[in-house]
């Protein structure tokens, strides 16, 4: 209800939980304010982490709760990192 009165009132409808900059690549974590569990089967998924930039450019992945997002969100940010790092040190090699 609170997400459905803020949305009513103007706001864009999710709300950032976290949001990290790895070496010009963004990963975003946000509350979704709506269920994605098309299939109806097992609990509502409302969160979803998403990557802007790089190679993982829109890969998103969508958990039912937010102890699960902000899990999910660190291990992002570690393989944009590894990604990132691994991308500089072929481009050093060349």
């Amino acid at each position: 209800m609170e997400w459905a009165e803020g949305f009513q009132a103007g706001r864009k409808g999710w709300e950032r939980m976290a949001f990290t900059k790895v070496y010009g690549v963004k990963v975003s974590t946000v509350f979704l304010g709506l269920d994605h569990n098309y299939e109806q089967i097992g609990p509502p998924i409302v969160f979803e982490t998403m990557v802007f930039g790089g190679p993982l450019d829109r890969e998103q992945i969508r958990y039912a709760t937010a102890d699960e997002a902000l899990v999910g969100h660190e291990a992002m940010v570690e393989r944009v990192a590894l990604l990132e790092l691994d991308r500089a040190a072929g481009a050093t090699k060349q």
